[in-house]
């Protein structure tokens, strides 16, 4: 009897042990869909490998592996360095609408097909900010997503000639924000985890600079953000509304 309930137990202790390793992947793949890119966690490493350790560091590593390391350019205004409390780990980057990260100076990340994924908490919805800006240039429109005159998110390009808007941000509210850009054509915007608009956004990418966090353009843009950002992705295609899901699903 007694080796019947041992061999009960260790049965159940395996099952148990595979069902973890089963929902750990299950995880796993909800928060790393394919095609990552670029992928800036702002959470305060001190090394391209280590934990989110708040730093007064200007470099933003990127976690994708890809070797497309951003800068803090501006005045580290956090509570510790660039950095104040986080949503995905316990640190998140600070805008205070006088800084900014650029991630990519030159050479070229946009495709035809492409994701921007981003957590924000902004302490003012005022006027209009730009939260993550891929590829614009004076050649090439490029794709940004944001907050527009306080009342929307918004995705849009570059030029600001093709915009879609859905949701209301929320000072000192946490939100994911996706900006899934199609074609050249259309684009996609969610809100933590659900499609808030779509229509026609019209778009190129070129080799030139204008890839920013926290602002339109580089050291003088007209719209900078303030708030708190956290792990900050581009996707090579087009992520389904099945994906952006899991990610939200698995920092909320």
């Amino acid at each position: 009897m007694r080796m019947g309930r041992m061999i009960l137990m260790s049965a159940c202790g395996l099952s148990l042990s595979m069902l973890l390793s089963a929902q750990s992947a299950f995880f796993q793949r909800l928060n790393q869909p394919s095609g990552l890119i670029g992928w800036w966690r702002l959470c305060g490493d001190t090394t391209s490998t280590s934990g989110c350790a708040a730093s007064s560091s200007t470099t933003v590593y990127d976690s994708s592996q890809n070797g497309h390391a951003g800068t803090w350019i501006g005045t580290a205004a956090g509570s510790t360095g660039y950095y104040g409390a986080g949503i995905v780990g316990p640190w998140a980057g600070y805008f205070s609408g006088s800084n900014e990260v650029s991630y990519l100076s030159t050479g070229q990340l946009g495709t035809v097909d492409t994701t921007l994924c981003i957590w924000v908490n902004p302490t003012a919805v005022s006027s209009k900010q730009t939260i993550f800006e891929l590829g614009g240039s004076s050649t090439a429109d490029g794709v940004d997503i944001g907050i527009y005159n306080s009342a929307q998110w918004y995705a849009e390009n570059r030029g600001s000639t093709n915009k879609i808007f859905g949701g209301t941000p929320v000072a000192g509210s946490w939100s994911f924000l996706c900006g899934v850009f199609t074609g050249g054509t259309t684009g996609t915007l969610y809100l933590n985890g659900v499609q808030v608009a779509t229509g026609t956004v019209t778009y190129s990418f070129d080799s030139s600079s204008g890839n920013l966090i926290g602002n339109w353009e580089s050291g003088s843009g007209g719209n900078p953000f303030k708030g708190y950002i956290n792990d900050a992705r581009i996707y090579n295609r087009a992520l389904s509304a099945s994906e952006i899901a899991g990610m939200y699903l698995v920092h909320n």
